[in-house]
């Protein structure tokens, strides 16, 4: 059984919810499934109105904003954290600096942390007079994306601190990224091995690489292969 899948809610785009009735695989016990392709446009929300950052006490709040310009970027940051002056510096890192003293950067959403460098980087960071953010900034959240299902095997990631973390991740995307492009991927994910009670109700959702979901301006598709995976036989003894 193949089922195509596609996200309705414009308010959610990054989420697929999926509901099967289909009676045939009802009777099994056991399915497997897998996802074998995957698109949408890339067209995706890098900050929204509710992400900040926090410099010397003062907060300051971003815009709805797609893929950020590379030739751009200097500009449009200077005006949204003026008075403090941001430059790139030659190796692609951003600093964030100030004429009257020092700056410190106590807090910042997850989406601007990715834009601006600061993932993986415990704040609060501070500088006598300017900080380097210390990874290079994610203006379209680079090209790795997750989709995570509610339910799944567990695959292993290093978590932010070198931890072992566990999710349930169903399909990788590694393709690149341009702003208004299709996003095709037509290659196979791991098969995923579960009860059939539990196929009824599914939920896929896009995730970057720190797990955090990612907000489509366009529908998500998704391809599922369905099959039934009895392979164990129950017996009933009768006394």
């Amino acid at each position: 059984m193949i089922y195509y899948l596609s996200s309705k809610n414009p308010a959610n785009y990054g989420s697929v919810p999926f509901v099967s009735s289909f009676t045939p695989f009802m009777a099994s016990k056991r399915v497997s499934y897998r996802i074998s392709s995957l698109s949408t446009i890339a067209n995706i929300t890098v900050t929204t109105d509710e992400d900040f950052i926090v410099i010397n006490d003062e907060r300051f709040s971003f815009t709805n904003h797609g893929a950020y310009d590379p030739n751009m970027l200097e500009m449009e940051l200077n005006s949204i954290l003026s008075p403090y002056r941001v430059s790139i510096r030659s190796d692609g890192l951003l600093s964030i600096s100030s004429l009257s003293g020092s700056v410190r950067i106590s807090e910042a959403s997850h989406r601007v942390k990715m834009l601006l460098g600061l993932y993986h980087t415990e704040l609060p960071i501070e500088g006598a007079s300017a900080v380097v953010c210390p990874s290079s900034p994610y203006l379209c959240y680079g090209n790795v994306m997750y989709l995570m299902a509610r339910h799944g095997p567990p695959v292993g990631f290093n978590g932010t601190k070198n931890n072992e973390e566990y999710h349930c991740i169903v399909y990788k995307s590694s393709e690149f990224m341009y702003r208004g492009l299709p996003i095709i991927c037509r290659h196979d994910g791991v098969t995923i091995r579960t009860t059939a009670e539990a196929f009824c109700s599914l939920e896929f959702t896009l995730v970057d690489m720190m797990l955090q979901p990612i907000q489509l301006m366009a529908p998500l598709h998704l391809t599922v292969e369905l099959s039934s995976d009895d392979t164990l036989i129950d017996f009933i003894s009768v006394q």
